[in-house]
């Protein structure tokens, strides 16, 4: 089995995709492998592994039906437990093939804490209102929509009365930083949005005579059905419209375009003189420099791990990997040497401290350094 070979079949492994055949073949690569390497691996790089894998384990154990007789429930039992342990010790030596001891992988003697619930509201006097520092209760009233965060992280827009809301429609805005997001904003129709980092999304307190909204940034949707009123997002001359679904859109200035993802319902997306209605699965792309708007299919739960508190990666070049890294624990990212042909597959959770997290990235052979608020990555 050659390097490529073994590389490929660790990855399907770690995400629990290989056949009983390639199990067998992948124990008895590892068990000659220890026996002739006397494999180096200490509790503290098996440790860097044991969430990543855990993650991928944790689906499996779960959709397993109830067994019929405990001799079954305990070699499942068996089977779950030696999957971890041989699972540890793969990762182990993965990272430690691509990481050699005189060369570590992440100089980490700085670390950076992971991003927040922390957002910007902007009224339509202009005033501003941090949301992270607000005590719950209601925090603004225009006109007769009472504008309430409700525990910590949720927002809400509600129409206590049919007073009116003045003679001009006001309009507020929400933005998140670079290191911060807003989980919950239930805008005055009851639909959902969330937002991620350095993102923002400006909307009418009541939605009297259309539903329109506008965005930067990456926001998912959760859209309350209204056939009358239909729902309509509005991100760089893109304008994304449906009856009651659920969506997500990416649409930061240093992404390559702007995508619109489908999980359930659906939407259409136009531009200019075209529109395209996509299905759920399906992500539409609309670029500057291409006059048509393009679907693919994608993997739903990849787009939307953010919003779930993951970064969830399958083949993903390391640019774009690094990105998303940068607007959570807004940091720069600072390249040394063209690492372009690098990626990376795996899920990391978004609670790790930025040192984790770049020891888990190191699997992919770079090398990272903290230095203040900027990473230096080398190949």
């Amino acid at each position: 089995m050659n390097q490529i070979e073994l590389q490929s079949l660790l990855e399907k492994y770690l995400k629990g995709n290989c056949t009983p055949n390639e199990i067998v073949l992948l124990e008895s690569w590892y068990l000659a492998k220890s026996k002739q390497d006397k494999l180096p691996i200490e509790e503290k790089e098996l440790l860097l592994y044991k969430e990543l894998i855990w993650q991928n384990i944790q689906p499996n154990i779960d959709v397993i039906e109830k067994p019929a007789t405990n001799h079954y429930r305990f070699w499942i039992g068996i089977s779950v437990a030696a999957s971890i342990t041989f699972a540890l010790f793969i990762g182990g030596y993965y990272l430690i093939r691509y990481q050699s001891k005189e060369r570590a992988s992440a100089q980490l003697k700085q670390d950076i804490l992971p991003g927040t619930n922390k957002a910007i509201l902007v009224l339509s006097n202009g005033k501003q209102i941090s949301l992270a520092s607000v005590q719950a209760g209601v925090i603004a009233q225009e006109g007769s929509i009472t504008v309430k965060k409700q525990g910590t992280n949720i927002l809400s827009y509600k129409q206590l009365s049919s007073g009116n809301i003045g003679k001009s429609l006001a309009y507020n805005t929400i933005s998140t930083p670079n290191g911060g997001q807003w989980p919950v904003i239930e805008l005055p129709d009851g639909t959902r949005a969330f937002l991620d980092a350095a993102s923002s999304i400006s909307f009418p307190v009541s939605f009297s005579k259309e539903r329109k909204v506008a965005i930067t940034g990456q926001v998912y949707f959760e859209v309350v059905h209204d056939s009358k009123k239909p729902f309509r997002v509005t991100v760089k001359g893109i304008t994304i419209e449906d009856l009651g679904t659920s969506f997500n859109i990416n649409a930061y200035d240093n992404e390559s375009a702007i995508k619109t993802t489908l999980i359930e319902g659906s939407v259409s997306v136009a531009k200019r003189n075209q529109t395209l209605i996509i299905k759920p699965g399906e992500q539409a792309l609309a670029s500057a420099g291409n006059e048509n708007i393009l679907a693919k299919q994608v993997d739903v739960d990849e787009i939307i791990a953010w919003k779930n508190g993951l970064f969830q990666f399958n083949h993903t070049n390391i640019d774009v990997v690094m990105r998303q890294i940068a607007r959570w624990y807004d940091v720069e990212i600072v390249y040394k040497e063209d690492v372009s042909d690098i990626s990376f597959t795996g899920s990391l959770s978004r609670n790790l401290k930025l040192s984790k997290s770049l020891q888990i990235l190191s699997i992919t052979g770079l090398h990272f350094k903290i230095e203040g608020e900027k990473i230096i990555i080398t190949a």
